[in-house]
């Protein structure tokens, strides 16, 4: 730690002296910005947001002229985030450059993470980029920046400069949480709790989180309140303490937790309950909703005990929400079955799904009853309807079966594209003759002249590129901008990860580990298209527990803002492959695990833990059984990468660049592993940092493409039968249309190895040896 601290100090004491001569040698501008991003700005702002942003950076741009160089770093910021000013990072740099060579520390720490973004197609220039990106953090922090010096911290422990140095990086946190950095308490608290500390060291942690929380910083009192619960289980008085604390430093969650808490007592305290419920309304859809619906139930039991159908069954369909204010699920199926037996249709479905909870739940099945309400449902037009009759007679497992039955229904769900629909038909006719005949479909023309196939392929091309062409627009920005006379163009797209031109999961066997985040029907006050519900995949790699991506953890939704997964109604869903369909069991999210060493702008070490409440499921119709995957717990020696070794993913991504919606059913794809020094070039991750991403793609151009961000990376070579997740979905580069291989979280590195072994329970680390240091 010594030879370190010194090497940086002399490097400081060389910075300082020649700043000037250094800025003056610097590489002309405009840069090479890479077009993947994770900071593009919103595409879409309400106009009084938009005017206040402007005015604001007019002010700046005013403040700048006139010689401030706060008001120079603030005009800076505008034009790297895009608030108030075209987004364009070339002028971002200039003003940065200006304000840090005055001696403006926000700027050289602001200039220091522009640098970390630079494309690097050469190892040398990449070198030379992070080096110089790393000193302008130290110089920011020289200058005052605590920000700058909570990201010298990471640079430190992470080697940027030379070896890693633990030791140093936390002592270097340590102070900029005393300066009052909330992060820098937060990550420092973390790396106190890990398993390979001191029980006094543990202590710190958990008194340094209580300080935070009670000096208001929502996210400590969320670390705190998952410490406690799991140590001392969900209703321990730890868990309430913070949960209260997270209400009143602005947590939106918890104040609906304790919100719906408040109501499970006796007697129930509504008023109380209705207080948090608004407290939490302008971030949390679904609090306005809880809102809504507990003033509403007065007039609606006033309403359905007069005799209004109407009333009972929206009386009724709230209390059947699980987890919501009203949820009293023997009241709701009493409502709507009688609705539905008076030939109120729309509770038909909705009580025969009370029905069938009631039997996961007791066993006591009302087939005939639960049969009837589906059968008006369907009758009434409900596609969901048909899908779980058709679904419930052919298995049995609620109604009795009848397999012919189900063809009939099946017969016109096929027709309508459902592949699970089809291949029970063509079963079932293979033993009985009067199984439903099915329409032909997927046929071309027996002979067809070259003119006309050429005609036919020129018009899929046509269309295709129209398609792509509009979905570029809409994930890619360009601004021009004209800056003391020069014009600079800067070329932003969002990151995003899904797999293409894979093959078909026929049966949940084949990947029984898969993992979907999913996405709530509502985020704010927008709501969620079913089609756009499925947001990352992951892997199953213990009970309550799946491995995904860090930037999946944080949803970066267009036009409408970041939702953190566990705050916002996501779920985990496993056991299905439509996810469309009702498949599988579905779980609420407790608590997310990001690595520590997380960059969102580089997607370095891009791996999470999500714990689910595996006690808190819901089942749905179609039930298959998840399977844990092996985790790799071999270290980068154990395991080298060979180029050309055929590893698998699996996901529900686009199947199409220019498509946006996932997939309708799981999909996986054969790859290759790339050449590790070819894959260090392509993830820009070089020294240090370089083993811990994989790259891979397919002979035929499968690969990740939008929204697949943490399914699984596997290998079948370890053991006969045994899957094993060697990495993590990460980034890509248009879906592998330009040839360039996708990116992967490396599980074998030592600092994911360490970081698993203290975070997932019963992990044990392969990466690292007795004596060993994480690096």
């Amino acid at each position: 730690m010594v030879r370190h601290s010194l090497m940086l100090l002399g490097m400081l004491a060389a910075l300082m002296m020649a700043t000037t001569s250094a800025f003056a040698q610097d590489a002309p501008i405009p840069r090479s910005y890479p077009e993947r991003t994770n900071d593009r700005a919103l595409q879409f702002n309400p106009a009084d947001e938009a005017a206040v942003e402007t005015a604001a950076a007019d002010t700046a741009d005013a403040a700048c002229k006139a010689g401030s160089m706060a008001g120079c770093f603030d005009l800076g910021l505008a034009y790297n985030t895009g608030a108030g000013r075209p987004q364009n990072r070339p002028v971002a740099e200039l003003i940065y450059r200006k304000a840090c060579k005055a001696r403006e520390a926000s700027a050289c720490y602001r200039l220091g993470r522009l640098l970390q973004d630079l494309n690097h197609n050469d190892p040398k220039q990449a070198a030379a980029d992070n080096h110089a990106a790393a000193m302008m953090i130290i110089l920011g922090c020289k200058l005052g920046s605590v920000e700058s010096c909570d990201a010298q911290a990471d640079d430190i422990a992470q080697g940027v400069l030379g070896e890693p140095d633990p030791v140093a990086a936390e002592k270097l946190r340590g102070k900029t949480c005393a300066a009052g950095w909330r992060a820098s308490c937060r990550t420092l608290a973390a790396l106190l709790l890990g398993s390979d500390r001191s029980n006094a060291e543990r202590d710190e942690a958990i008194s340094l989180l209580d300080r935070q929380c009670r000096a208001g910083d929502e996210l400590a009192c969320s670390e705190a309140e998952n410490h406690w619960r799991s140590a001392e289980g969900e209703t321990s008085a730890q868990v309430r303490t913070y949960q209260s604390l997270g209400c009143d430093a602005g947590d939106s969650w918890s104040c609906s937790i304790i919100a719906l808490a408040v109501l499970r007592r006796d007697p129930p305290d509504r008023e109380a309950a209705l207080e948090l419920f608004d407290r939490a309304c302008p971030s949390m859809g679904n609090a306005c909703d809880n809102a809504a619906a507990l003033r509403e139930e007065p007039r609606l039991t006033a309403d359905c005990t007069n005799g209004a159908q109407a009333a009972c069954i929206k009386l009724g369909t709230l209390m059947a929400v699980r987890g919501g204010p009203l949820e009293n699920r023997p009241r709701a199926l009493e409502l709507l079955g009688a609705a539905c037996e008076a030939d109120g249709r729309s509770a038909c479905f909705n009580a025969a799904m009370q029905l069938f909870d009631k039997a996961r739940k007791t066993g006591a099945a009302e087939p005939q009853r639960a049969e009837l309400y589906l059968t008006r449902a369907c009758q009434d037009g409900s596609t969901q309807a048909c899908q779980t009759l058709a679904d419930s007679l052919a298995d049995g497992t609620v109604l009795v079966q009848d397999a012919a039955r189900a063809a009939e229904l099946y017969a016109p769900q096929c027709d309508a594209g459902r592949a699970s629909a089809c291949r029970f038909v063509t079963s079932l006719a293979l033993s009985d003759p009067s199984a439903p005949a099915l329409m032909a479909t997927n046929y071309e023309p027996p002979e067809q002249t070259p003119e006309e196939i050429a005609a036919q392929q020129a018009a899929i091309s046509a269309e295709n590129a129209r398609e792509e062409a509009e979905e570029e627009a809409r994930r890619c920005s360009t601004t021009v901008v004209i800056y003391e006379g020069i014009t600079y163009t800067d070329r932003l797209c969002d990151n995003m990860t899904r797999i293409m031109n894979g093959f078909a999961v026929r049966r949940i066997e084949q990947a029984p580990w898969q993992a979907l985040l999913w996405r709530p029907a509502k985020l704010g006050t927008t709501v969620v298209g079913e089609a756009y519900r499925a947001y990352c995949g992951g892997a199953l790699v213990a009970t309550g527990w799946i491995l995904t991506a860090a930037h999946c953890v944080v949803d970066h939704v267009q036009d409408v803002g970041k939702f953190p997964i566990e705050k916002h109604g996501y779920r985990v869903r496993l056991g299905l492959i439509r996810p469309l369909s009702n498949e599988g069991n579905s779980y609420p999210i407790r608590r997310v695990i990001p690595h520590p060493l997380f960059l969102r702008n580089k997607l370095q070490f891009d791996i999470a833990l999500v714990q689910y409440d595996p006690q808190a499921g819901t089942r749905g119709d179609s039930l298959f059984a998840a399977a844990r995957i092996k985790l790799d717990n071999r270290s980068l020696a154990e395991r080298p990468v060979v180029a050309r070794a055929p590893v698998y993913t699996f996901g529900w991504g686009r199947t199409k660049l220019n498509v946006p919606q996932a997939s309708e059913a799981l999909r996986g794809a054969r790859l290759e592993l790339s050449d590790p020094q070819a894959c260090g070039t392509i993830a820009r991750s070089f020294g240090k940092r370089e083993d811990s991403v994989l790259c891979a793609a397919g002979t035929k151009g499968e690969q990740a493409c939008f929204g697949d961000s943490g399914g699984p990376l596997i290998t079948y070579a370890d053991q006969k039968g045994v899957p094993t997740l060697i990495g993590v979905v990460s980034g890509g580069v248009k879906c592998g249309t330009t040839g360039v291989p996708s990116l992967y979280t490396r599980l074998g590195h030592p600092l994911v190895q360490a970081w698993l072994t203290s975070h997932l329970p019963g992990n044990r680390s392969g990466g690292l040896r007795t004596g060993q240091a994480a690096r």
